[in-house]
């Protein structure tokens, strides 16, 4: 069953970074990265038992009624990049990255 107040879900994604020179052929950046999803998708019994007691259900001829709504969420409290880029020798380049991430 589908609420009849369902709206379209989205994400918003944003990054904001820095980058160094921290010597003529290698260099060092930082960025943070955040998201946050809208009125995602998520299924809810909408024939649950009431509190306090949780005993019985509402409409007892119906078991489970599973109804799919715009009210989820998501929310990223933390990620980062770490990057270090660098040429040591005429035969070697390369890169390190380092990513730590958090979502609720």
């Amino acid at each position: 069953m589908l609420d009849p107040r369902l709206r379209i879900p989205y994400t918003v994604q944003y990054s904001m970074g820095i980058e160094r020179q921290v010597t003529a052929k290698s260099t060092f950046s930082a960025t943070y990265i955040g998201s946050r999803g809208i009125d995602l998708f998520r299924s809810r019994d909408i024939n649950a038992p009431p509190p306090p007691n949780f005993v019985a259900r509402p409409n007892p001829n119906l078991g489970q009624e599973r109804q799919i709504e715009s009210e989820g969420y998501q929310k990223s409290k933390f990620a980062g990049s770490l990057t270090f880029r660098g040429r040591p020798s005429r035969f070697f380049a390369g890169q390190v990255q380092y990513t730590l991430g958090k979502n609720v």
